[in-house]
């Protein structure tokens, strides 16, 4: 399996991101500045700031400094940490503490100033009143005794103790600019040419500590020669903006104002298109195999960058190991057999993609442990059925379960026209598995309704057709190793877009002028983020308890279906399992309607409404009797 961790090989391609951010940092007279390294969770950026430090390193003239506000949030201010860890990181910097001795206190006092304020504004007046009762205006002592926490004493009795220290303190905007004075100062006599301060993991921050050190980069430390690589989704540095920052009428785009302002180099991180992702899954898995003669072989690929880019996967894989081991073959055949279609429903992440991979060489070693021997192209086809749509694979178990791991549906689906399409009147009236001496083509029934519904789909019908075929294997090892997910289908965590998340909040919305305005909105997802939309409402539909009212959650799944034809079968096989007890008398004649909007699915809507009218729900059955005629 593959390490989450950051890697300074490039495998995603992005050293041309690099070379761009390495430039500006190099050239002297557009510092100081700051630039943004932006994009999605798991898209690479803290990959690529280790790139761009193992270039910047070697030069002796530059220092690095790296800052994770995510991993300091629990022990102190965001913006003292940074201070903190630059003025460390220079007084470590050759003979930094010699040269700059009395810079060096005059700034760690600042901080300490600072951090002082905070720890009395954390413990509160009284507290503060006992430290100085206890110790006097002693900088040093009264903060370790706040971080402690002292009670008991006379919120009057502060006022003596903190008043040479108050004496000594200056508007923010004076200490602000002092700091910087002597922080530029510093950098002089410890010749340091450039600092290069990488912050990464902010969008992992709470919007508190996310603002506080931006504005620590912007009061403190924005000083010449200084450039600061922020690594950050800036969906969430806007949410943090907006939190702290609440928008009025006057200032309706204030995060983007204050983001614009703040970075003057930001630098998007695309998601990988699919001829990348399959790119880089050949890579991962020649890393897997190659192990540590990988980065050698990564350095003698015999072609230009550019040449790498239009190889195909098995090129790719034959350019790092020639001849290919069976191994490795057979990972590049998993490669193209599901690059393409992994690439949409992940959006073209790079850790989506990791984790997927892991997880399926996962459940091929559960299996082995089991003394299971799965074909791991056959697992591979079957978790893609699982992350791209889970209800069909949740379908898929059920049929296998009372099979014996061989469904009939998946024969009829491989089969797709041919004959045996449609079982006789005898065999649907007979309990799976049982045999008679003339019929020995229909020994076991189906559901013509729902194969129906897969053929119709363009997707699960490519699906079905793909290599490797399920017909003639045991699906039951396959399932067991999935059993964990099944109760809760795997649907990765992958964030949605501005236009995706306003959507969704829209169509939940309690004001039917919103939900049309979403409506119309909807057409303009791209296809995965309208299925993850789409995934989203169901969730909510699943935990609502009724569901026959105006705006409901299936009322918004059924129009969303509408905007979208392509989600139709995901929309009936939700409204097939949704429980009796939480539909009314006015779900039926909004499910009927659909014969007209989706005509080729009318079996499949007929059998619901069937289903319907033999419920212990009298309301419900009785409805969907009218329905029906019956």
């Amino acid at each position: 399996m593959w390490s989450d961790n950051e890697t300074e090989l490039d495998l995603l391609g992005v050293s041309h991101l690099a070379a761009a951010v390495n430039q500006i940092i190099q050239t002297p007279y557009l510092l100081p500045t700051t630039i943004g390294l932006f994009g999605d969770w798991g898209s690479g950026k803290t990959s690529l700031s280790c790139q761009l430090q193992q270039q910047l390193g070697k030069d002796n003239r530059i220092l690095c400094v790296t800052f994770n506000g995510w991993q300091q949030e629990d022990f102190e201010d965001a913006k003292l940490a940074l201070m903190g860890t630059l003025l460390d990181a220079l007084v470590e910097h050759r003979n930094a503490w010699e040269k700059g001795k009395e810079l060096v206190g005059r700034l760690a006092g600042r901080i300490n100033r600072l951090k002082l304020g905070e720890l009395l504004l954390k413990v509160g007046t009284p507290v503060a009143a006992a430290i100085a009762t206890a110790h006097g205006a002693n900088l040093s002592l009264m903060m370790h005794a706040a971080s402690q926490g002292v009670a008991g004493v006379k919120p009057e009795d502060l006022k003596e103790v903190i008043k040479s220290e108050a004496e000594k303190e200056e508007p923010l905007r004076k200490s602000a600019r002092d700091f910087r004075r002597d922080f530029e100062e510093l950098l002089d006599k410890t010749g340091v040419e450039t600092l290069v301060v990488f912050i990464d993991d902010l969008d992992r921050c709470l919007p508190d500590t996310v603002v506080d050190t931006l504005e620590a980069l912007r009061l403190f430390l924005y000083t010449p020669r200084t450039a600061f690589v922020i690594c950050a989704d800036p969906r969430i540095v806007r949410a943090a903006v907006r939190h702290r920052y609440p928008q009025s009428d006057d200032s309706p785009d204030l995060p983007n104002e204050y983001l614009e302002k703040l970075v003057q180099f930001p630098i998007p991180i695309p998601p990988l298109a699919p001829p990348e992702v399959s790119r880089y899954m050949t890579l991962l898995f020649a890393q897997l195999h190659l192990g540590k003669d990988f980065p050698n072989a990564m350095k003698q690929l015999p072609i230009a960058r550019e040449e790498l880019e239009g190889l195909a996967p098995r090129q790719l894989a034959e350019k790092l190991q020639s001849p290919l081991t069976s191994e490795l073959s057979e990972a590049v055949a998993i490669v193209e057999q599901v690059g393409d279609a992994l690439t949409s429903h992940l959006n073209g992440n790079p850790r989506q993609v990791k984790r997927f991979l892991n997880l399926l060489m996962l459940r091929m070693g559960m299996a082995a442990d089991r003394g299971a021997k799965l074909n791991r192209r056959i697992l591979a086809k079957l978790m893609l059925l699982e992350y791209i749509r889970p209800d069909q694979f949740r379908q898929l178990a059920g049929w296998q379960a009372v099979q014996n791991g061989q469904p009939v549906e998946v024969k009829q689906l491989e089969q797709g026209q041919g004959a045996g399409a449609k079982p006789s009147a005898a065999a649907a009236r007979k309990p799976r598995g049982s045999v008679t001496e003339t019929d020995e083509s229909t020994t076991e029934p189906f559901d013509e309704a729902l194969i129906a519904s897969w053929r119709a789909d363009s997707w699960l019908k490519l699906w079905a057709g793909s290599e490797p075929m399920l017909s003639n294997s045991d699906l039951r090892p396959y399932f067991y190793v999935a059993r964990e997910t099944l109760g809760t289908i795997i649907v990765p965590g992958l964030r949605l877009s501005e236009l995706a998340e306003r959507t969704l909040t829209e169509l939940l919305s309690t004001s039917k002028a919103l939900r049309t305005k979403a409506l119309g909105s909807v057409k303009a997802l791209a296809a995965h983020d309208s299925r993850s939309v789409f995934l989203a409402v169901t969730d909510r539909c699943r935990k609502t308890e009724k569901l026959d009212v105006a705006g409901s959650p299936l009322e918004v799944l059924i129009d969303l279906a509408k905007s979208r034809p392509e989600l139709a079968t995901d929309l009936l096989q939700v409204i097939g399992s949704l429980p009796h007890s939480s539909l009314g008398p006015g779900v039926p004649p909004q499910v009927m309607a659909l014969r007209t909007t989706f005509a080729d699915r009318v079996p499949e809507i007929d059998k619901i409404i069937a289903g319907w009218s033999e419920s212990t729900n009298s309301t419900l059955a009785g409805a969907a009797k009218k329905m029906s005629g019956r």
